[in-house]
């Protein structure tokens, strides 16, 4: 062995393992042992130990068969909602899933059963990227970041697995799989984007597809094109061409050449060509995709490329917005401006994901995460802004809120609240106080968005998710109650209700 090189890879495998370590010892972690897989799971997420087991279970079935895939051992699956994040991560170096339960919002892409959708697209990761040990080598792995596919690593000993995919190949892999088993699908968000790009700015090129270290957006172009290039490879070259890809990837203990050319042995096709192809096509479709004569529009705001919630006070005399605008990922602030002087704008930072303003139009209710508590968590909380004074104070703690709305007679808030699994619906005083349950929350239900009738108090328009389809609701907050506002195959998504128009009926589904 050469001096300098284990010692060298144990220090980078320390770093690895420590770098994203979180102490949290008042978890009481238990397991359950199923046919391919540990499951890990807490109190908080005990609820999703069985949905969590069938849909790993089914999809190993599914997904082993078609890549010859036969693990070393059984796969670890923890489940954890300690912050309020949601993620997904697959450690396929040593067969072991890391999932974030909570109900994931990505404003590029619409709605899908989460839980189905982020084991499905993590276990396809295990299944395409690890492979079996060859029993004459050593029984390790290791994975490291790299710029581009042309990337090489130089060590003059021998692993078990070294093989090194672009990430637009291993992602796109991952969601396609998951669309396959009708747990994710190229949606109209994730056209937008790519239009957008392919129209109006520019796409990632094939080698900038290959890293993730770009902004957020960018980072999200890796999953997109990768996605909407894999739609291309599979229908270009057939499912079977892929699935070889991987196949005899894993079967090779060394990765002695670039991806550029190990594909073209495979397949006989360069991947540049494909990519130019890909291109050529994908905008020839996008131009189509825009009308010949556009709604006309006038741009308010265009710094940052996060901007959502826009919404103005019950006067019109002001107005607010989230934005990402000096910060390179999705991080927000509020801003709360005049309506005639918008770059005269107050910034409230760290607000996200809901936000409202007061009916009396001099205080603003928004959310953020900012502190961790007393065990290092990050849960979301309501917090109001006095606009006059510029002061600001906390109203929960550990309340963990995703939604948000005012009541328009000022006697109450409106939350969507987070809790061992589930999504419900409460009000409470507009100091936090006096908490009622609304609607109780089903796990794989969640509700986003809320927004009171401005002349009945006593209701709500949301979003629930049903299936992986968002569906809009009216809520009787006095009646408790909740009925399905239309019937329709789209997404429906983001409700406001508006002033001075009649309410549309009620109408139950089929």
């Amino acid at each position: 062995m050469k001096q300098g090189v284990f010692p060298a890879i144990i220090l980078l495998l320390l770093i690895s393992k420590t770098a994203f370590c979180f102490n949290h010892p008042e978890i009481k972690w238990k397991s359950v042992i199923t046919d391919h897989f540990i499951i890990h799971y807490n109190d908080q997420t005990e609820a999703a130990v069985y949905p969590a087991w069938k849909i790993a279970e089914e999809q190993y079935a599914s997904l082993s068969g078609l890549y010859d895939y036969t693990a070393r051992e059984k796969i670890n699956l923890a489940l954890a909602d300690y912050d309020d994040y949601s993620n997904g991560n697959a450690g396929w170096t040593n067969g072991s899933i890391l999932i974030w339960i909570i109900d994931n919002r990505i404003d590029l892409r619409s709605g899908n059963t989460w839980l189905r959708n982020v084991i499905t697209h993590e276990l396809s990761h295990i299944m395409t990227l690890e492979k079996k040990s060859s029993p004459q080598l050593l029984d390790w792995t290791f994975s490291l970041s790299y710029q581009s596919p042309h990337s090489a690593v130089s060590i003059g000993e021998p692993f078990a697995t070294t093989m090194f995919w672009p990430e637009w190949f291993a992602e796109g892999i991952a969601q396609r799989e998951s669309a396959r088993a009708g747990h994710d699908c190229w949606d109209s968000r994730r056209d937008m984007v790519l239009r957008n790009a392919l129209l109006f700015s520019r796409p990632l090129t094939l080698e900038e597809m290959g890293n993730f270290n770009h902004t957020g957006l960018g980072n999200e172009m890796v999953y997109n094109q990768g996605f909407s290039f894999m739609l291309f490879l599979e229908k270009t070259l057939g499912r079977g061409i892929i699935k070889g890809l991987f196949n005899d990837g894993r079967a090779t203990t060394f990765f002695p050449q670039n991806f550029y050319d190990y594909f073209q042995e495979r397949t006989g096709q360069s991947i540049l060509r494909l990519y130019d192809q890909w291109i050529d096509s994908s905008r020839q479709i996008s131009k189509r995709q825009v009308p010949a004569e556009p709604t006309t529009t006038k741009t308010l705001w265009d710094r940052g490329f996060y901007n959502s919630m826009p919404k103005s006070s019950s006067d019109v005399r002001t107005v607010g917005w989230l934005t990402n605008d000096k910060d390179d990922f999705d991080r927000t602030d509020l801003l709360i401006a005049p309506a005639g002087a918008i770059d005269k704008y107050v910034r409230i930072p760290h607000a996200l994901s809901s936000w409202d303003f007061a009916p009396t139009g001099d205080k603003v209710y928004f959310i953020k995460a900012y502190w961790p508590n007393e065990n290092g968590t990050y849960l979301n909380d309501i917090f109001a802004l006095d606009l006059a004074r510029n002061a600001e104070t906390r109203i929960t703690k550990n309340a963990r809120v995703y939604d948000i709305a005012a009541s328009p007679d000022n006697a109450c808030l409106a939350w969507v609240r987070y809790d061992r699994g589930a999504f419900s619906l409460v009000k409470s005083d507009c100091l936090g106080k006096n908490l009622v349950a609304i609607i109780e929350g089903v796990m794989g239900e969640p509700f986003a968005g809320l927004s009171f009738n401005p002349n009945d108090p006593n209701k709500l328009v949301t979003t629930r998710l049903i299936n992986g389809k968002a569906r809009l609701f009216i809520v009787d907050i006095h009646q408790k109650s909740i009925a399905p506002l239309c019937v329709s195959n789209a997404q429906e998504e983001s409700p406001v209700w508006a002033k001075n128009l009649p309410c549309f009926p009620e109408r139950s589904l089929p």
